[in-house]
């Protein structure tokens, strides 16, 4: 959710927290999802460097990102993060 505050684990009161993203494209669509850090580094989390050109996601169905259950972790800078997804509509 916007806004959420998320914990990296390393103050010893809260796990670490993780992050999974869901989408459903309401036309089909090629899917790209990045990340920017609170130091304004950006990083491509979809399509996977091996998977590029495998982005293509038919109308109407979803898809979780990252298809594992552990989801994406948080980096080593502490602030502001933002997770940007670019699809039609």
């Amino acid at each position: 959710t916007d806004g959420a505050v998320l914990h990296d684990g390393r103050d010893g009161e809260h796990p670490a927290d993780s992050l999974q993203i869901f989408v459903r494209p309401l036309q089909a669509s090629y899917v790209y999802v990045v990340g920017v850090d609170a130091v304004g580094r950006v990083q491509p989390l979809y399509p996977a460097r091996e998977f590029e050109g495998q982005n293509f996601v038919e109308a109407d169905r979803g898809l979780a990102l990252p298809a594992v259950d552990d989801g994406y972790g948080l980096d080593a800078y502490r602030g502001i993060q933002h997770v940007y997804r670019a699809l039609p509509g």
